[in-house]
């Protein structure tokens, strides 16, 4: 069901290692992913579990483009970027060129010391699972326009954002984590990849909006995550 999609209880998996066998520059269009997980099998009965999944998210795509007769990254911009003001926002193609684009970088594996930008481990183009380039002053115009009602009414904007299925130490809502931390409600989602690791976390009742950009190694976010987060609500288990 589309609620097990959101909230990745669907029991499909990700992408991932298909991906890497394929020539990355012919990926452009949300259908271009369906033959890496058309058919893959189930990891478990839908509903009876929780397991991220990417191609669940790239499912949602295809629904937005069936149901809206639209192409996805447009009504996204049109429903989304547009009504927000986020003039820097989008699924940019990386082939092309995008001024003031930040790259990724993360230290080699193989050569101790030697940084390596993370161009020829990204995909080519952002996707409905992740893969868009934003700012923090765009993800600052989202989370106030989500939370003035601006995007949705406060009805769905609630249904979005409260927590639904449990998720490490919070809950799954659709396409948000919702934790609670020493009493405070926050909510948002985090993410990343080989150079890159952001974070997006709404404070509901204290009312700060908190965003973390990164492209460098992870170590730095989590540092800089947990000490927001102790300035804000004080000791946590992290």
């Amino acid at each position: 069901t589309i609620y097990q999609l959101l909230t990745h209880t669907s029991g499909m998996g990700n992408f991932w290692v298909e991906y890497d066998k394929v020539n990355k520059q012919k990926f452009k269009a949300v259908s271009d992913y369906i033959p890496l997980f058309v058919n893959q099998k189930l990891s478990f009965s839908p509903g009876s579990k929780l397991s991220y999944s990417n191609s669940g998210y790239m499912i949602l795509g295809l629904i937005i483009e069936k149901v809206s007769g639209m192409n996805y990254f447009d009504y996204v911009k049109q429903n989304i970027y547009y009504p927000a003001k986020m003039k820097n926002t989008d699924a940019y193609e990386l082939d092309n060129v995008v001024n003031n684009m930040a790259i990724g970088y993360y230290m080699s594996p193989d050569s101790a010391g030697q940084w390596k930008n993370n161009l020829y481990d990204n995909i080519i183009k952002g996707t409905p699972a992740g893969g868009g380039y934003s700012t923090a002053g765009d993800l600052l115009k989202f989370a106030n326009a989500l939370q003035h009602y601006k995007l949705l009414n406060k009805e769905r904007t609630d249904e979005c954002t409260k927590g639904k299925v449990k998720y490490r130490d919070g809950k799954y809502a659709y396409g948000f984590i919702e934790d609670s931390l020493n009493g405070h409600r926050i909510f948002g989602h985090s993410g990343g990849n080989l150079g890159i690791s952001n974070e997006l976390m709404i404070y509901d009742d204290l009312g700060y909006t908190v965003i973390i950009l990164t492209n460098g190694e992870v170590e730095n976010y989590w540092e800089i995550s947990n000490f927001i987060k102790r300035e804000l609500v004080g000791t946590t288990p992290s």
